[in-house]
């Protein structure tokens, strides 16, 4: 990186969650939660949430969510650094479809849509998943 404090340099971090989800006929709701402590090199915390909810089967997925992230240091207002001070609220999605027993692809998007010393930004992703049968074959 190029900026002079990289977010993540040298952090020791520990991200315990709790994950709660529903399923009925393919359908779900989920939510997570926790609590970010980074110890190193500066104390940190902040609270993160997120709930998603969407449809899936073997070959296909959807969902849409909202996330929320704040820190509970005040820190200063600068665009560099991100981390202290740091808040966002996110929404956005992801498709996915199994092209086969082995592939499948993906796309999602997300934006976010409030924040602090965070950009108001968006993102598109897209990729290949290769699922990797272990599976003991028999004779």
């Amino acid at each position: 990186t190029t900026t002079a404090q990289p977010i993540g340099i040298k952090a020791i971090s520990f991200l315990p969650r709790f994950i709660l989800q529903y399923e009925k006929n393919g359908y779900f709701l989920q939510t997570q939660t926790g609590a970010d402590f980074r110890l190193s090199p500066t104390g940190l915390v902040s609270l993160h949430w997120i709930i998603r909810t969407g449809y899936s089967t073997g070959k296909i997925y959807a969902d849409v969510m909202f996330e929320f992230f704040r820190s509970i240091n005040a820190g200063v207002d600068n665009s560099v650094t991100g981390g202290e001070g740091a808040s966002w609220g996110r929404i956005g999605g992801t498709f996915y479809v199994q092209l086969n027993k082995s592939f499948g692809v993906f796309t999602g998007v997300a934006y976010n849509v409030s924040g602090r010393n965070i950009g108001l930004a968006g993102r598109v992703t897209a990729g290949l998943v290769y699922r990797w049968d272990r599976r003991p074959t028999t004779p």
